[in-house]
């Protein structure tokens, strides 16, 4: 018996925040139904997003390209469509490569792909350390069933990154985090922290100020805005974007907000020891949604939850 082929359109389009990336090269994605190995988009067989054949059993490969940085970790989040996950596809792999200064190629250490929960089944998170040039999703087509054709918005998305995360006996510091993805699409106009494990020490002063620069001295919240960043302001909350009672800062503008490649810092003060995870919002403006992440105190940020608003 004839086996089926199972025609897929892939049209990839970028709608979330996004980890440290290339602006001039910002949100390339491709495609391939053959094993890329380590060749490097667009290098064959990689393809621009448009009709390709997979046969029942096969694989979908979906890459992102941006750019590499030693210091940062990356938190990806894909999502590949309702149309892939209803036909039964599943995300099995994940890979993250970075060219060597000396030549060669290496692979960045990758923990996923992770379901999110609620999603259907179309998202997908993974880590990479250290932020690799590419980034790649493994998709698996089920064997058996019927050929199909149909549009699939496939959207590898790259959530966040951190060049440092520090913390010492009474605070933490999150320094030069920056997000990215196409001008158009982002603008992050409020940012939330919520300690799980430590305590903000509410009687400290609040300051915000604007960059470049990193937040220094103690007992203090500090907030430390990019110059583009319009006018930002902050405050104490008692509950977070899900309704929770607990206490965190909130910092926010009402201007355009951050967009893409445009860092901020904070330093923020604590009762005690700040503990190792922190509960991390960020609001696009743009898409009207929120980022919910677990920060690790000594690591940078661990998982990912789109919130829709």
């Amino acid at each position: 018996m004839k086996t089926k082929s199972v025609w897929i359109m892939l049209m990839i389009l970028l709608v979330a925040v996004g980890s440290a990336g290339n602006t001039a090269n910002a949100w390339d994605t491709w495609v391939s139904n053959t094993d890329p190995g380590t060749a490097e988009p667009p290098a064959a067989p990689w393809q621009a997003p448009g009709p390709i054949t997979v046969q029942p059993g096969g694989q979908v490969w979906i890459a992102a390209d941006n750019s590499y940085r030693a210091t940062n970790e990356k938190v990806a989040t894909f999502d590949m469509g309702a149309a892939l996950a209803g036909a039964g596809a599943t995300a099995s792999g994940t890979h993250g490569y970075y060219n060597n200064q000396g030549g060669g190629v290496s692979e960045s250490t990758a923990t996923g792909p992770t379901a999110v929960p609620n999603s259907n089944g179309q998202k997908y998170t993974a880590t990479f350390t250290p932020q690799p040039d590419w980034e790649v999703l493994v998709v698996d087509i089920p064997r058996g069933g019927r050929g199909l054709r149909t549009d699939v918005d496939a959207q590898p998305t790259v959530s966040s990154a951190c060049s440092a995360t520090t913390a010492d006996a009474t605070s933490m510091t999150i320094d030069q985090c920056v997000h990215d993805g196409p001008d158009d699409v982002m603008g992050l106009t409020e940012i939330l922290v919520f300690p799980e494990t430590g305590v903000l020490d509410e009687s400290a002063e609040i300051l915000v100020l604007t960059g470049p620069g990193s937040p220094n001295g103690r007992g203090r919240q500090i907030f430390i805005s990019p110059a583009e960043g319009g006018e930002w302001f902050g405050e104490y909350v008692h509950a977070d974007p899900e309704g929770e009672e607990r206490l965190g800062i909130r910092w926010y503008t009402d201007s355009k907000g951050i967009q893409a490649e445009q860092a901020y810092s904070m330093k923020l003060s604590m009762t005690g020891a700040p503990g190792l995870w922190h509960a991390y919002w960020v609001y696009d403006a743009t898409d009207g949604e929120w980022e919910r992440f677990r920060w690790l105190s000594r690591r940078g940020m661990a998982d990912v939850t789109t919130v829709p608003h």
